[in-house]
């Protein structure tokens, strides 16, 4: 065993273990096997002084490709470090790359791509707060108030409006900064509009059931095709969180969902 444990580490001619070689050639699953065996040190360098997390954002491009995006991520949550410390993958990227340019532009649409859905969401949400399943009796109260389905939605829909609007104030701030600043608010947006999508798809569901709860088999079956279309897009989620700084049984299901969906 002790002879298995220090081939996994064996180095090439050119420094480079079986791990750099994974990740030059881009295959994700050997990255994912490798980085989560504890046999395998991340932190080994080859001849350029490179370790395992500096050889996965050495890309060459304006910007990583799909595959570099998930090898990346599946570093950074085994606990990957740079063995630059003084490496900045923006600056560096920014300042290397004559195309570079294109990337402030690239993120800025993405904001405005961003900031018009979120917009979308918050304005349907608003909507569905006052336009309630069932009406408003003569006094002005909702019909269904008291309905566990009612206040489900309630609860749903009003998650999802305050959602939509941390997107939309993230977004806007991201219009007034520079690129790191940009890129800051871009993740926390993009999270917060996808709580607010799958919240959003809740308040349907509960909305719909509300009317059609006397048809048995009918609101059996949206209840069930919209859990299983939510257990899907949380799933989806789990890649889009920062990763963590040490490694969990959590931050391992991430990895694992990551590969298997977005593969």
């Amino acid at each position: 065993m002790q002879g298995i444990d220090r081939s996994i580490n064996l180095r090439d001619e050119d420094g480079n273990t079986s791990l750099h070689l994974a990740i030059v050639g881009g295959h994700l699953k050997v990255v994912r096997t490798l980085s989560l065996d504890e046999r395998v040190d991340l932190s080994l360098q080859n001849k350029r002084g490179m370790n395992a997390l500096d050889e996965a954002e050495s890309f060459e491009g304006t910007l990583p490709t799909y595959e570099q995006g998930l090898i990346w991520m599946v570093l950074r949550f085994a606990n990957a470090s740079r063995a630059r410390c003084e490496f900045d993958f923006w600056e560096e990227l920014k300042h290397e790359n004559p195309k570079t340019p294109n990337l402030d532009k690239f993120n800025k649409d993405r904001v405005n791509t961003t900031l018009l859905v979120s917009t979308l969401v918050a304005t349907v949400t608003f909507a569905a707060g006052f336009t309630v399943p069932g009406g408003y009796s003569s006094s002005g109260m909702a019909i269904f108030a008291h309905k566990p389905a009612f206040q489900a939605f309630v609860i749903t829909n009003t998650i999802a409006l305050y959602s939509s609007i941390f997107a939309v104030v993230a977004l806007i701030c991201a219009q007034l900064g520079n690129l790191r600043l940009i890129l800051v608010f871009l993740e926390s947006a993009i999270v917060f509009l996808m709580i607010s999508l799958s919240m959003m798809s809740m308040t349907f569901m509960f909305g719909v059931y509300l009317m059609v709860n006397h048809v048995h088999w009918l609101s059996i079956v949206i209840v069930v095709t919209g859990s299983i279309f939510l257990l899907y897009f949380i799933l989806l989620l789990f890649p889009l969180p920062p990763p963590s700084s040490h490694p969990s049984i959590w931050g391992r299901w991430q990895l694992w969902v990551s590969s298997v969906l977005w593969r």
